[in-house]
């Protein structure tokens, strides 16, 4: 009978396991020197070996033979026959009530009938009620010896600090992309079948560290390809947009044309493509953009695991997105994806999320440019002017000295410090506040940008608690 790739690959000892070497270092070492703990937490995401492990460490706790598992024992026999009376799995997901536990805890007092041990693998454990966690409590504190309680979890934040402290608690992690391409390179030999390197990648990038969840995909990609997968047979059996599109809409994006934005949307759409996949996709290249503004060393193709024709793409992109407005784009779109969850039609919230960001872009553009046009006259007005900027008889000489050498002490950038030395005046410190004038609204904007600097200073050195207003002189 056919099984399915993740259950024929399921390893059957330590050295089989994939990416988990820090625990298997650990259960070995504790086998060896027969210190084993009489209850475990075994922690981590979905498909990382959890149950899998847990299951090899049990063969081996009852195993007869020096080297453990062996596979050939009678123990090791009976519990790959699925024969041996001494494991017992429990799904908390469907035995989560404090009569489930109770039964346990009635069995404990029965002693192994092959093995050493006793081993009760308690799979999804965070599912147990609130009075099943609280029955077990004390069969985890003082189990009888021949009892091992291995208890599996995705959620550990989940469980009681009570039954957290009762055990050795296990971090599976999530195993690295070159280990599942690795593996399932090593299939492809054994099942016969041929796979790209990029598409091995792909996979595993996809599985997010999940070796269950790559092997899923691996079969479903195997039943839509055949016997040879290409990089471009795994984006369309998952439905994902392929880098050439995704590097267009950024493109169109950048230019701000929304049309043409639409237009690539419509097609992966009509190509099949899933809507939620689409925002996926687009998240994950904003990421990629940052990711690439942020790195400066060699080792982009590791950091990135794409190929150095995609990153050379992407980076000529991410040069012309400001890293504030990248961050801003995931943020939101990462809501459009929370919301497309529960909506009925995803593509037209992505639709409208293109639409808004791009009129925004638009504005803030044209917005920033009449600033910046406005800016510039009014420095060339003041560049014009060749007289002093003078307050006649509001002038202060002692208290501009002071001014000056607050300003000169502040950190202010140098050519923002010379307008500001040049333009502005302090004429006042008796009343409830400082009074600091400029010459022009520029100048006054200049400064109250920097009075996060001046002001604090200005106060120590006069040894008076005040904030400055600022006038214009008109």
């Amino acid at each position: 009978m056919y099984q399915a790739l993740y259950r024929k690959y399921r390893p059957k000892n330590f050295d089989e396991v994939w990416g988990q070497g820090n625990v298997v270092r650990i259960l070995k070492n504790q086998l060896s020197n027969n210190r084993t703990s009489h209850a475990y937490i075994f922690s981590g995401i979905r498909g990382t070996g959890k149950t899998s492990i847990a299951r090899i460490f049990a063969k081996a706790l009852n195993c007869t033979s020096d080297d453990v598992p062996c596979g050939e024992c009678e123990s090791c026999k009976s519990f790959i026959e699925g024969s041996n009376i001494d494991v017992f799995e429990i799904d908390a997901a469907s035995n989560n009530g404090v009569e489930n536990i109770r039964d346990i805890n009635e069995e404990l007092k029965f002693s192994p009938r092959g093995g050493a041990k006793r081993v009760y693998i308690i799979d999804e454990v965070h599912m147990l009620s609130s009075g099943a966690f609280n029955a077990l409590l004390k069969s985890l504190e003082e189990p009888p010896e021949h009892i091992v309680f291995i208890l599996a979890t995705t959620e550990i934040h989940k469980l009681p600090a009570t039954i957290l402290s009762r055990c050795l608690k296990l971090d599976f992690k999530r195993v690295s992309i070159d280990r599942i391409v690795e593996g399932i390179l090593d299939i492809s030999k054994k099942e016969g079948f041929e796979i790209d390197p990029e598409a091995c990648k792909l996979i595993a990038y996809n599985g997010d560290g999940s070796v269950r969840d790559s092997l899923t995909i691996l079969e479903q990609v195997l039943n839509y390809s055949g016997d040879k997968i290409t990089k471009e047979d795994v984006l369309s059996a998952l439905g994902r947009v392929g880098e050439d599109e995704l590097y267009r809409f950024m493109d169109a994006f950048l230019s701000l044309d929304v049309e043409k934005c639409l237009s690539i949307i419509d097609s992966e759409v009509s190509n099949g493509k899933d809507s939620v996949s689409i925002i996926r996709s687009l998240i994950q290249y904003f990421r990629n953009m940052i990711v690439l503004n942020l790195t400066k060393n060699s080792n982009k193709e590791i950091i990135m695991n794409m190929s150095e024709d995609a990153i050379s793409k992407i980076e000529k992109q991410a040069k012309d997105f400001d890293l504030k407005q990248l961050n801003e784009d995931i943020l939101s779109l990462s809501k459009v994806l929370e919301m497309s969850r529960w909506s009925k039609e995803p593509r037209l919230l992505l639709e409208a999320w293109i639409i808004s960001s791009l009129y925004e872009r638009d504005s803030l553009e044209k917005t920033s440019e009449l600033e910046t046009k406005e800016e510039k006259k009014e420095l060339n007005n003041v560049k014009k002017e060749d007289e002093d900027f003078n307050l006649g008889k509001f002038e202060n000489p002692k208290l501009n000295n002071i001014w000056i050498q607050c300003l000169r002490e502040s950190g202010v950038e140098s050519d923002e410090l010379l307008k500001l030395e040049k333009f502005t005046k302090l004429i006042d410190i008796s009343s409830d506040k400082f009074k600091v004038v400029a010459k022009n609204k520029v100048i006054g904007k200049l400064l109250k940008d920097n009075l996060g600097l001046v002001e604090p200073l200005l106060a120590e050195m006069l040894e008076v608690e005040k904030s400055i207003v600022i006038g214009i002189k008109e």
